[in-house]
């Protein structure tokens, strides 16, 4: 499941491509999201309505990052720009957290069809856990 990538970021985290316009950043941030919370990218928020993503705990130890309402991602171990997350391989397959690593990236498609880019800024802890990551959202 894995995206490999070798494409570095834009220095302004738009898209640069001669065939195709500039992308405008519409959102960036960072969001703490508690074990069972949910949270949207296309508000910039955790919430429990119209959500991209929950942070699922099935158990203490079975806990996943499970896309919601038609959202996917795709999963990078590299830093990614807009050109690379709108080319990805989404899936709507969830991901164990415990395999998630701190600084390791996501694309993703939001519910309402935006490119954005997840990185999660430490590994959760064990439960209940804290997510924390920060996002950047294309128009």
């Amino acid at each position: 499941m894995d995206l490999l990538v070798a494409a570095p970021p834009a220095p302004d985290n738009t898209a640069v491509d001669s065939a195709q316009p500039a992308r405008k950043v519409v959102a960036r941030g960072n969001l703490d999201v508690q074990q069972t919370y949910q949270f949207d990218l296309d508000t910039g928020r955790v919430t429990q309505n119209d959500a991209d993503f929950w942070f699922e705990a099935e158990t203490a130890t079975a806990r996943y990052l499970t896309p919601q309402n038609g959202a996917a991602m795709a999963v990078s171990t590299q830093r990614v720009d807009y050109q690379v997350c709108a080319a990805a391989n989404f899936s709507t397959q969830r991901f164990p957290v415990d395999r998630l690593p701190e600084n390791r990236f996501f694309c993703v498609r939001t519910s309402r069809g935006k490119i954005a880019i997840i990185k999660l800024r430490e590994q959760v802890g064990p439960s209940p856990g804290t997510m924390k990551i920060s996002f950047v959202r294309w128009e």
